[in-house]
């Protein structure tokens, strides 16, 4: 079970549940739930600058709740990855040096999205219901004016995001998975 450690051996990390798992050459039986939910659990959204602390967990289950119901399992497991490479905030994702971590991102994705027998394209509303969530989460847990973020004729309605703590978001999160 999961990569086997041997000296000089890259790209692999321990995982909460115990396994060797090889994040640059990933093996989908080697993707656990339990894995994803607990370290997603541990990682604050923002990298760490927000207020208060917000897991990516507890971010995945909202978005998970803002989707369509059919791609509601796609939206919990979006950011899936980041539970073997890490949080990194949207801007700087985005930026050339950050290539090759978009790569291994994108590798790791579609490794995850087979496990879990979705789609190889994250849905349209997936994507929009991220959004949404990154609006809310940034007029809540930054202080960010929402007249800065929100257009006038935007569905979106800003609400107050409760922070919970990193075990509560982990059992949310798992909970979540186990309803779809």
């Amino acid at each position: 079970m999961g990569a086997q450690m041997q000296q000089g051996d890259a790209g692999l990390i321990r995982t909460y549940s115990g396994i060797w798992f090889n994040v640059i050459n990933p093996n989908f039986e080697d993707i656990r739930i339990e894995d994803i939910a607990h370290a997603l659990s541990n990682q604050c959204r923002f990298g760490g600058h927000c207020r208060r602390f917000y897991s990516v967990a507890q971010h995945s289950v909202q978005v998970s709740q803002l989707c369509r119901p059919e791609d509601a399992l796609w939206g919990l497991l979006h950011d899936a990855s980041e539970a073997y490479l890490s949080d990194v905030p949207r801007p700087l994702k985005h930026l050339a040096e950050f290539k090759a971590y978009r790569v291994a991102e994108e590798r790791l994705q579609r490794c995850i999205v087979e496990r879990f027998g979705l789609s190889a394209v994250q849905p349209d509303n997936v994507t929009a219901a991220d959004d949404n969530a990154l609006m809310e989460e940034m007029c809540s847990l930054m202080s960010v004016d929402a007249s800065l973020l929100v257009s006038p004729q935007s569905e979106s309605s800003i609400s107050t995001i409760k922070p919970c703590l990193p075990v509560e978001a982990e059992k949310r999160f798992l909970a979540r998975f186990h309803e779809l």
